[in-house]
């Protein structure tokens, strides 16, 4: 089960890692820490296929490498909790996708990540259960857009 978190995303390589770490553990974070330090590498189905964003409709979104997050991660994990940020349209094959981005050198076997938000507009159950089936460790973090919960919540709450 994940702990309450603080988080910085967009750490893109090691100079980064390493400021982001040292930031923390100046502001007295630890992983004993009442609250946990988290540094989230965001990844998208283009940057597991090594293909740079072109144009971002986000200009501040900073993608990592996937080639390079075992060795970013490997700076880190003692002292922080390593997610990977995972960002698609749909999770079409998302399963199998997630799959081969933590095999990659060894993500989740070395321990170096078992962290995977989603963000995604919907995830299928199946999905998250064959996730789950390859990495019974992994804590998953579901990040549903406003529109999502916009819809669920005329059909939940009560109407007054």
């Amino acid at each position: 089960m994940l702990r309450n978190y603080v988080g910085v995303s967009g750490v893109m390589n090691i100079s980064d890692n390493v400021s982001t770490v040292n930031n923390f553990k100046s502001a007295g974070f630890s992983m004993d820490s009442s609250h946990i330090a988290m540094i989230g590498f965001l990844v998208i189905n283009k940057t597991i296929k090594g293909i740079p964003p072109a144009k971002r409709k986000i200009p501040h979104q900073r993608y990592t490498p996937v080639s390079s997050l075992s060795t970013v991660m490997s700076y880190s994990k003692k002292d922080v909790l390593n997610m990977i940020h995972f960002g698609a349209k749909k999770d079409y094959k998302l399963g199998e996708t997630i799959k081969n981005l933590f095999n990659t050198d060894g993500i989740y076997k070395k321990n170096l990540c078992r962290a995977l938000q989603l963000n995604l507009s919907w995830s299928n159950p199946n999905e998250l259960e064959k996730i789950l089936n390859h990495f019974p460790e992994m804590s998953i973090v579901l990040q549903l857009p406003r529109e999502v919960l916009k819809n669920q919540e005329k059909k939940i709450l009560p109407t007054n």
